[in-house]
């Protein structure tokens, strides 16, 4: 089944514009996420970060007023030896009070109790919490005393707690602290600081928070939520403290997924009470609806991506399908018989190589197209020459028959010999048609041309055949091969030289797989020049008893059949000898008849 490169490479273009469209849109996606998810979490933590500031200035301020209580000396007397009298009270009233009065935070201090292990005490409290009960008793009664009075630290796990010294649901936090002698680390008694919550409820109502975004305050393993204006105890933390991770703009700071909806991110930053931590949420809302005005830029990304991976393929397709058509045209127009040059589809690149490639391919075929057909042109005119060159042999053949017996009735020795040559030469002429005979036909037929020259010339040319062995007598050899050769050694080597000649015929392998036969003559010789011109110019070597058949059509006739490394060669000295040596492969006939072969000898005139 064909399948088409052109449709792969839209499909994978296409396929790879889609793929990196949405690989943008989703590394987009995926760092916008992140971003405006820290963005959100760094904007969450820094509002966290001024709340607890706020909470830090009001409980910095409260717990200065409790280390002055601690360590104040107007207490001694009071502490130390229970001088409850009214002006030793009033004087502390007056002085503790001062000091209560100096703190800007007293707004949230809902009672604020001086006393030592007895029934002594001394309270500052506003008018609407005032009481008469046994305040040392109800207070040394609650099971948090002894270990907040023993806390290094404010131990406030105990978290809000009604007012014990109250009727009714008033929560408060009570901090309970140790009063130390000032010489010494003798407790001398303790003091009661109640915190109201708005402590904490002030400083998260000043900030404008998000609807569905939430505030808590954690005070030791208790965890308060904000909701209007109040905090209420959760039974269930909602994130996993656990799992939290430190990051962001502070090292104290921890991040944390929420344990209902898996979304919820709550952020966490301490107070500077022990065990205390304001920690607001993150809804995954807030990142989804500042998503949507981000989505557009994502789909414009990967649209552009989309785009410019389609723009790359009408690239793609301009830069390959293209010239891949052009090529493809021109291979069908020359399987078609078009073998002319296209310059149009010579690019400057990979595909101009391969279009120069196919006009040099088809100038190479067109040359040897042409070159066959004047081939097959030049054989068809030399087989017309010898249709042109043959004469009527069967007339002739019955003439010369009645020449020879009026000749030997007359006794005249010498006309029936040449005569019956000439009739043998005819009816080879008349009767075989093959153009491939074996080399003693040859020689016989060259025999006979020989007998008919040797009355011309009065027996001043002689000719001597040689057969190196036997066998090379059955090899093929293509018709009038040699005669031709030995009548141009004849009229231009030995006659023009005057006097007697001679001419060696030798029959001989050469190298493995050739025969090489040699006609030399001792004539005029030949120089360079003529040597070339007898394999070249047919007009002035052509034979005489055969018309038109010349040395040049012989050479030609030979390498047409067998190839450019047969034909004939010549080897000539001037005044000396001529020698033209006929290259055959060594092949044997396979249509030679049976009939007896001249062995060679010695031919005088």
């Amino acid at each position: 089944m064909h399948k088409s490169i052109k449709k792969k490479i839209l499909f994978i273009s296409v396929s790879f514009s889609l793929v990196m469209g949405l690989l943008v849109a989703g590394i987009s996606y995926s760092m916008f996420y992140h971003y405006n998810k820290n963005n959100l979490t760094h904007s969450t933590e820094l509002n966290v970060q001024h709340i607890t500031d706020a909470i830090n200035a009001e409980t910095d301020n409260l717990e200065s007023l409790v280390r002055w209580c601690q360590i104040n000396a107007r207490l001694l007397p009071y502490q130390l030896y229970g001088d409850n009298s009214g002006n030793s009270r009033r004087t502390l009233y007056d002085r503790l009070n001062d000091q209560y009065s100096s703190v800007d935070s007293t707004s949230y201090i809902q009672r604020l109790v001086v006393s030592n292990f007895s029934d002594y005490y001394i309270q500052i409290v506003q008018a609407s919490y005032s009481t008469t009960v046994d305040v040392p008793a109800v207070i040394m009664n609650q099971d948090y005393f002894q270990t907040a009075l023993e806390s290094r630290e404010w131990d406030l796990s105990m978290g809000f707690v009604d007012d014990p010294l109250m009727r009714g649901s008033k929560p408060v936090l009570p901090v309970i602290r140790p009063i130390y002698h000032p010489y010494n680390s003798t407790v001398l008694g303790w003091l009661l600081l109640e915190l109201q919550p708005s402590i904490f409820c002030d400083a998260l109502e000043s900030y404008a928070i998000e609807s569905d975004s939430s505030f808590f305050v954690t005070i030791a393993d208790k965890v308060y939520a904000y909701e209007n204006g109040s905090l209420q105890l959760l039974e269930e933390v909602p994130w996993d403290a656990s799992a939290a991770q430190r990051e962001l703009l502070y090292a104290d700071t921890t991040i944390s997924d929420s344990t209902i909806d898996g979304h919820t991110r709550y952020v966490t930053r301490p107070l500077n009470l022990n065990g205390c931590y304001i920690t607001q949420s993150i809804p995954s809302g807030n990142s989804i609806v500042q998503f949507s005005s981000f989505l557009y830029v994502i789909l414009f990304i990967a649209l552009l991506v989309i785009f410019a991976g389609l723009a790359y393929t009408l690239y793609l397709n301009h830069m390959v399908n293209r010239p891949i058509e052009r090529i493809l045209s021109r291979i069908k127009k020359v399987s078609a018989g078009d073998f002319s040059a296209d310059p149009g589809i010579e690019w400057d690149n990979e595909f101009g190589d391969i279009g120069r490639g196919i006009n040099e391919l088809s100038g190479s075929v067109k040359n040897l197209i042409d070159t066959r057909i004047e081939i097959e042109n030049e054989k068809r005119e030399y087989e017309y020459r010898m249709l042109q060159s043959q004469i009527n042999p069967h007339f002739l053949y019955n003439t010369l028959n009645s020449i020879k017996w009026m000749a030997s009735i007359q006794n005249a020795t010498g006309i029936p010999e040449m005569t019956t040559a000439l009739s043998r030469l005819l009816k080879s002429i008349a009767k075989d048609s093959r153009q491939r005979v074996p080399v003693r036909e040859e020689l016989a037929f060259l025999d006979d041309y020989y007998t008919i020259q040797k009355y011309r010339y009065g027996g001043s040319i002689t000719m001597e055949v040689s057969v190196e062995e036997e066998s090379l007598k059955q090899n093929e050899i293509l018709r009038f091969t040699l005669q031709p050769i030995v009548e141009n050694a004849i009229f231009h080597g030995i006659e023009p030289k005057g006097a007697a000649g001679q001419i060696t015929i030798r029959v001989y392998r050469n190298a493995p797989g050739d025969v090489c036969i040699d006609i030399t003559d001792n004539g005029v010789g030949m120089d360079e020049t003529t040597i070339a011109g007898l394999l070249t110019d047919e007009k002035k070597n052509t034979s005489n008893f055969f018309k038109d058949i010349g040395i040049s059509n012989v050479h030609k006739r030979l390498q047409y059949e067998y190839g450019e490394h047969y034909g004939l060669s010549f080897i000539s000295e001037v005044g000396t000898f001529t020698t033209a040596t006929v290259t055959l492969p060594d092949k044997i006939c396979e249509n030679a008849p049976e009939q007896p072969t001249m062995t060679g000898g010695k031919k005088d005139v």
